[in-house]
């Protein structure tokens, strides 16, 4: 189940019409001809699966995590679906940049519908991200959700949706989800897709899994790849 008293990962969205204009942050003033918005992450010390829910150029680490938004040495490991296994870390340093394994310019970009991991150096603290962007457009959004393997993935509309209610396209037997538990380091107790049944607990109770807004996630898909198809409309409340 979620317990939305244990997660880590705590998120409010906030959007504003682009007509009226920018949000400011403690970073920068933003503004857009579409809907823009900020996502307010916290991070514990050590690993954190999240996501960016919001547009933000391409998506760069650079972009969407600059200059003093946390603390050095802060690392960030993107899943490779491929090799099941993760890539290479890139690294945040103080008065210069992220960084990857070979000391050069991360091109790594995290973007709506990815889950990715951040690790935060042990005696930083709490640390509180704004993530700021885009909204994704009103309509039609999909995503891909690949298989058979693990992959770690987020709900690219930045709203806490459930799977029986948005289209989650995987439903096959011994399909499951984790978020993960940054106070205990660990992934939460898997929910396992069970058809005939949908989504049960390790109890075998009926839930509903429900990313929250810039958290991340761990499925596993043992079907074939599959597009997570949503309707988008900002002004229903999603």
């Amino acid at each position: 189940k979620i317990n939305n008293g244990k997660m880590r990962t705590k998120a409010l969205l906030t959007v504003a019409a682009a007509l009226t204009a920018g949000l400011l942050t403690a970073q920068a003033q933003v503004y857009s001809v579409n809907i823009v918005g900020y996502v307010n992450v916290t991070l514990e010390e050590g690993n954190n699966l999240i996501s960016n829910p919001l547009i933000n150029g391409g998506n760069t680490l650079d972009e969407v995590l600059p200059a003093g938004s946390v603390p050095g040495d802060t690392t960030v490991s993107k899943w490779d679906f491929g090799s099941q296994g993760f890539a290479q870390a890139d690294t945040y340093f103080d008065g210069a940049r992220w960084l990857d394994g070979d000391f050069n310019p991360s091109a790594t970009t995290v973007g709506p519908g990815e889950g990715f991991f951040i690790n935060i150096p042990a005696g930083s603290g709490q640390t509180v991200v704004t993530l700021v962007g885009d909204v994704v457009p009103e309509g039609e959004v999909t995503s891909n959700i690949q298989g058979p393997g693990f992959g770690m993935y987020a709900n690219p509309i930045p709203a806490a949706t459930g799977f029986n209610e948005n289209g989650f396209p995987v439903t096959v037997n011994d399909a499951t989800y984790q978020t993960f538990d940054a106070a205990g380091n660990s992934y939460t107790q898997a929910d396992t897709y069970f058809e005939g049944a949908g989504w049960l607990d390790g109890d075998f109770n009926a839930v509903n899994p429900t990313p929250g807004v810039g958290q991340g996630f761990l499925l596993f898909n043992p079907g074939a790849e599959a597009v997570w198809t949503q309707d988008f409309d900002p002004n229903a409340g999603q």
